[in-house]
């Protein structure tokens, strides 16, 4: 018989295993177009500080700024 404590550490040990994490932070990153030459930099910029920093980034947007629906879509998935 499992003693409580050796019961809620392979609870845990199992939640921890289930849910697929990296241990790496995620950010989510929704720009207001990603055609505009602007956001096209600041992509890049964002690519080389994920990697230098250990950071997963979801990077999605738009292709046009005037785009409102797709931006609430976007918004709402992430």
């Amino acid at each position: 018989m499992l003693s409580r404590a050796q019961f809620l550490g392979g609870a845990v040990a199992s939640l921890l295993v289930g849910c697929g994490r990296t241990g790496r932070k995620r950010l989510g990153l929704i720009p207001k177009a990603t055609s505009h030459l602007f956001f096209v930099s600041v992509h890049s910029g964002v690519t080389s500080a994920s990697k230098e920093f250990g950071v997963d980034v979801l990077w999605n947007g738009p292709q046009e700024e005037t785009d409102f629906g797709r931006q609430i879509e976007i918004v709402d998935s992430m």
